[in-house]
């Protein structure tokens, strides 16, 4: 405790460490995701939950970057990187929209240092979460549901 400097007397304000969560957003399964993907979406989810909206919104960012690399998309930026995800047939052109749309948010938070708000940060987070399940997770279930039938022949 700190002693107020006017009246000497100690102030009553607790500090607890780590600070408790803001939000409770749950994170999606993240085992069939690689590493380098999960570890971002699961460090963003948690700057999401503590409040830290600029880290989140970085993080955003961050993920589409590391889903980017790990697919080996080409381009200068990464807005012609999510053009690729198009071209090599991962996305569809409006999925590719909605990313860009997300990468305002994550540009406003690394470039101009604005936290994106509450709603943006939810609603980008749904976008890359739907993102992840259509590059990494949908393709395994298919392939098991494949697998399957080519064994019944």
């Amino acid at each position: 405790m700190e002693r107020d400097p006017e009246t000497g007397e100690y102030d009553p304000t607790i500090t607890v460490y780590p600070e408790v969560a803001r939000s409770e957003r749950k994170a999606i399964e993240i085992f069939e995701l690689p590493k380098s993907v999960s570890r971002i979406y699961s460090e963003t989810v948690v700057a999401f939950n503590a409040g830290a909206p600029i880290l989140a919104g970085a993080g955003l960012r961050a993920i589409v970057e590391a889903i980017c690399i790990d697919q080996k998309v080409s381009g200068r930026n990464l807005q012609e990187r999510i053009d690729d995800l198009v071209a090599k047939g991962m996305l569809a052109k409006p999925q590719a929209e909605l990313l860009h749309e997300e990468r305002y948010i994550g540009n406003a938070a690394l470039h101009e240092i604005l936290p994106p708000s509450t709603e943006e940060l939810d609603d980008g987070l749904a976008i890359v979460e739907g993102l992840l399940s259509t590059i990494f997770v949908l393709p395994r279930h298919a392939a098991r549901i494949r697998a399957k039938r080519e064994g019944k022949k």
